[in-house]
């Protein structure tokens, strides 16, 4: 019920496709491939994972700080484009 009531309430951060590629000694290394989640008004979000899995490279990205390769990332229902 708790979960249901949390999922009810707006979304204020969707992330669609996000895929981050870096060039790396002339090969592309994917950093994040296709990422989807939506995060809703009050909810807690941690990100978690083994080193080098993309956690910093999404917190930036997220933040602004860094561009994504692909994808989309509304804050509020607006694309993110930079800090602030």
């Amino acid at each position: 019920d708790r979960f249901t009531r949390l999922k009810a309430r707006p979304v204020v951060l969707e992330v669609q496709a996000l895929t981050k590629i870096f060039e790396s000694r002339g090969r592309a290394v994917a950093a994040l491939s296709n990422i989807d989640f939506k995060v809703h008004q009050r909810e807690f979000v941690c990100v978690i994972g083994p080193s080098g899995c993309g956690k910093s490279t999404l917190i930036r990205i997220l933040a602004g700080l860094e561009a994504q390769t692909s994808g989309a990332m509304l804050l509020d229902g607006k694309p993110v484009h930079g800090p602030g």
